[in-house]
């Protein structure tokens, strides 16, 4: 349901006063620009004292979670190549065996070769879930700080509402509903 009035905008995010408006109802309020009356707009931004320090703790919060995924991310693959590195020791000496039987050498040979293209495979997926973290970063930072400026901009504009602020207001509104930026889901 669309937000005429202040009492709606208040309701949609779950306070009496917009002092309390926190993270989430800066991300509720910014998914219902599309389609909220730009007066309403400006008279909702006007009382919201701590806009900007939102938007902060928005970035501040995905760059924490950036960080931790990353320090999760190493000390696991530590803990993977220390186990390949003993493997690699076994498979080694049982090769420096001088009584292995040709069968028993392409044995060993094929479970280096499985090692080291399981190794390979990992690091290329890591590099993915790296490129994408990066991705989602960059475009939370990006969608804040286009929101900042559409709602700047859409509050000093004259009109029926109809400018190509307000498809980009569109566009950041989706990217939040789906996810795509500031997305929960993991990698």
């Amino acid at each position: 349901m669309p937000w005429v009035t202040e009492t709606d905008v208040k309701t949609g995010l779950g306070v009496e006063t917009f002092n309390n408006v926190t993270k989430d109802g800066l991300m509720r309020f910014m998914r219902a620009l599309p389609d909220m009356d730009r007066e309403l707009a400006k008279q909702v931004l006007a009382q919201v004292p701590v806009f900007v320090e939102l938007a902060r703790a928005i970035l501040k919060d995905a760059e924490a979670s950036f960080a931790a995924v990353i320090a999760a991310n190493a000390q696991s693959q530590e803990k993977v190549f220390q186990v390949e590195l003993k493997i690699i020791e076994v498979l080694g000496r049982e090769l420096d065996r001088g009584d292995l039987a040709p069968e028993q050498q392409a044995r060993v040979l094929d479970d280096l070769r499985k090692i080291h293209e399981a190794a390979d495979l990992r690091h290329r997926e890591n590099q993915g879930m790296f490129e994408r973290l990066w991705e989602r970063r960059l475009a939370a930072g990006l969608l804040i700080a286009g929101g900042v400026a559409v709602i700047a901009l859409r509050a000093a504009a004259s009109g029926d509402g109809k400018s190509g602020f307000d498809a980009f207001a569109r566009a950041g509104a989706k990217a939040l509903s789906s996810g795509g930026a500031m997305g929960s889901r993991r990698s």
